[in-house]
This record gives C-alpha cells, structure tokens and sequence, in this order.
C-alpha cells in the first residue's frame, strides 16, 4: 500500500512539473523569438537552445574578445 501511495505522489508530481515545463516554455517562445528571430529561425535551433545561447553569450561584458569567447565555451582559443 505504501508503494502505491508514493507511486501516486510521484505522479501528481510528474504531472505537474510537465505543466510547468509547458508554461515556461510558452512563456520564453515569444521573448527568445522577440530578442533573437534569426537565431530561432536555424534549422536545427530551438527555443530552449536559443534561450540558453542567449544567456551564456548574450550579456558578455567583455565584447567579442575571441580568447573570452573560447573560455566560455571551453574551447582554446
């Protein structure tokens, strides 16, 4: 009886992390395709690669400096 009953839990709770997953998803589509509508139009590139595109390169105080750029994405320069 235990086992069912956190078997339950387990999937009310599954249930509604993947409503949550679809409202955050709803939510970024229009702001990633807003700030990034080429980015987003890649064949290949969706909204969630886009997004975390954005956020690791987006903000980069440095500018386009190559040897930063590489560091960020772990790659030598």
């Amino acid at each position: 009886m235990a086992t069912k009953t956190a078997l339950r839990r387990l999937a009310r709770r599954y249930q509604f992390l993947q409503q949550e997953i679809k409202e955050a998803e709803a939510d970024l589509a229009p702001l990633v395709s807003r700030v990034a509508p080429r980015l987003v139009a890649l064949p290949g590139m969706g909204i969630e690669t886009a997004g975390q595109l954005l956020i690791t390169a987006g903000d980069n105080p440095t500018g386009s400096d190559p040897k930063h750029h590489s560091r960020t994405c772990a790659r030598p320069p």
